[in-house]
């Protein structure tokens, strides 16, 4: 394309050429004109020699402008020099005896409009107009004597061919510069069909590859899914056989304290690696669009009160308060009640969890077309910086906590999923030291 833009014609080439043309026919004009004064001399000749200085002075100034690069002036000052020469010669015939001399007046007019602006041409068309007016006037109030052009139609037939040679120059310098324009934008049209094409191939390419990214992505994201959901089952059936024959063991027969410690201790750490499989599993099948939901109303009080039963002797063991607040009447939610209450004992049992003293209140209220549950605890809190990025799988907020209080991180990532997935959300506010606030928002049934 830079190649092409440097082989652009210049539009002041054909100008020159016309403005030189002129230069010279000015020069001989003037040549004529004074041997024609030394041999006979008359007070005309003086209007003609300065009338022709002028010309030539204008015709060279308009170059002078063309070569800065001022197209338009120039064709502005090259056509009042074309004026000035036709009036010249054409005002001591005046209007009727001169009406083929105001034929060359096309001349000026015809550069103005090819080569400057619209407001110049119709200055120079006024200018024309109202010449022939004036002169026009002052031969009819006999200001001046008309005088009889040459009856030789020789010179009528020069005159006429001058005006006719000189319309041609122009339209051939004119029409090369449009021809050159027309093959310019043809080389353009050329390189831009070209680079389309190739831009076109390209973006064609880079599509196919996305498109294979795309789908070696899905296959190692199915995969994946595959691979943990087998992992999973069979992790979990010789987990729950673990489970149920540690609870055996601890049934059946007497044990000493020190074993009944390595029960409880194989009993923990079954169900907290049971725990950790079916949240991965959870995970796996939520992000693979694969996780079923039973929605219909349920209760929410029923599951607040399961949830509190369910942490509540973790929370009786670290001899913290646990609080419910339920408005009455209550509205029923539409959801998955399992799922809300796995959504409500990983945020209560997180709540517990950081809480060294103090109390854990979950409280439910409406809030416009949601009801809202705040689970409140007074534990160590959530930086700022941290509090958004605990949602986040395998994220938990202060890492250095990681080995004291223990998990993965996986839980709130699935309580984040599982809320949206009803059409709610769950947030957090939190001050370090203070104890933090979880708020789950879940649509009521409005059916």
């Amino acid at each position: 394309m830079v190649a092409l833009a440097s082989r652009q014609p210049s539009v002041r080439l054909p100008l020159w050429n016309i403005a030189l043309v002129m230069l010279l026919v000015e020069l001989g004009g003037m040549g004529i004109t004074l041997w024609n004064a030394v041999y006979g001399f008359s007070p005309t000749y003086i209007m003609l020699i300065l009338s022709g200085v002028i010309s030539i002075g204008l015709t060279a100034g308009s170059l002078l402008v063309l070569w800065r690069g001022d197209v338009t002036t120039s064709a502005t000052i090259l056509s009042f020099a074309f004026y000035l020469a036709i009036m010249v010669a054409f005002f001591p015939f005046g209007v009727s005896k001169g009406s083929v001399i105001i034929t060359a007046l096309v001349i000026p007019l015809l550069i103005t409009g090819l080569y400057s602006e619209k407001r110049r041409l119709v200055g120079m068309s006024l200018l024309i107009i109202s010449s022939i007016i004036l002169v026009f006037v002052c031969e009819q109030f006999g200001w001046f004597t008309a005088q009889n052009p040459p009856r030789s139609l020789v010179v009528n037939i020069y005159i006429i061919c001058f005006v006719i040679g000189m319309v041609a120059w122009v339209m051939y310098c004119y029409v090369g510069e449009l021809e050159a324009s027309r093959r310019l934008m043809r080389a353009y049209q050329a390189q831009l069909e070209t680079d389309v094409a190739v831009r076109t191939r390209e973006l064609h390419r880079a599509l196919a590859e996305s498109q294979a990214a795309r789908i070696r992505a899905e296959q190692a994201d199915a995969a994946k899914t595959a691979f943990i959901t087998a992992t999973s089952h069979e992790l979990r059936t010789p987990l729950h056989a673990i489970i149920a024959m540690t609870k055996y063991v601890r049934k059946d027969g007497p044990l000493n304290v020190i074993q009944q410690k390595h029960v409880e201790r194989v009993l923990f750490n079954a169900t907290v690696l049971l725990g950790l499989i079916n949240d991965i599993l959870d995970l796996s099948k939520i992000e693979s669009g694969q996780m079923l939901l039973d929605m219909q109303p349920f209760d929410l009080a029923a599951v607040v009160d399961d949830v509190l039963a369910d942490v509540a002797v973790l929370a009786t063991q670290k001899q913290l308060q646990v609080r419910r607040t339920l408005p009455a009447p209550l509205p029923l939610v539409y959801g998955d009640a399992s799922r809300i209450h796995q959504v409500l004992v990983n945020v209560a049992s997180n709540a517990v969890k950081f809480t060294k003293e103090g109390f854990v209140e979950v409280a439910v209220s409406v809030r416009g077309p949601m009801l809202a549950i705040d689970v409140t605890d007074t534990g160590i809190g959530i930086p700022a910086d941290e509090q958004k990025t605990i949602f986040f799988p395998f994220r938990q907020g202060q890492r250095s906590l990681d080995r004291e209080y223990g998990g993965t991180g996986l839980g709130l990532a699935i309580c984040k999923l599982l809320t949206e997935m009803h059409g709610g959300s769950i947030g957090v506010q939190s001050t370090v030291g203070q104890g933090s606030t979880f708020t789950i928002l879940l649509p009521m049934d409005v059916r």
